[in-house]
């Protein structure tokens, strides 16, 4: 099955079956990673068997990592001009 994708030129980068979105900023990103990563140790905390609470701090874990880097890479600023990286 064929699907139908337009380009950037058509219709602002619409497709034909996802409409265009607004942008996210860096900053939006990070604070949703990091509201899921802390949701999964709520979770963890409440008492998850062996398996979901091994599943559940793994997730959490690569989250945070996601976090730090997005953090690391576009919101920290650097000592010498200010500038996000």
């Amino acid at each position: 099955m064929q699907v139908r994708r337009r380009g950037r030129g058509d219709a602002g980068g619409e497709s034909a079956i996802m409409p265009a979105m607004n942008p996210v900023s860096d900053l939006e990103i990070y604070q949703r990673i990091t509201a899921v990563a802390d949701e999964f140790d709520l979770l963890t905390k409440r008492g998850a068997s062996l398996i979901g609470g091994t599943a559940l701090s793994t997730a959490c874990r690569t989250l945070r990592g996601m976090a730090q880097a997005v953090y690391e890479h576009s919101l920290a600023s650097s000592e010498d001009d200010g500038v996000p990286q």
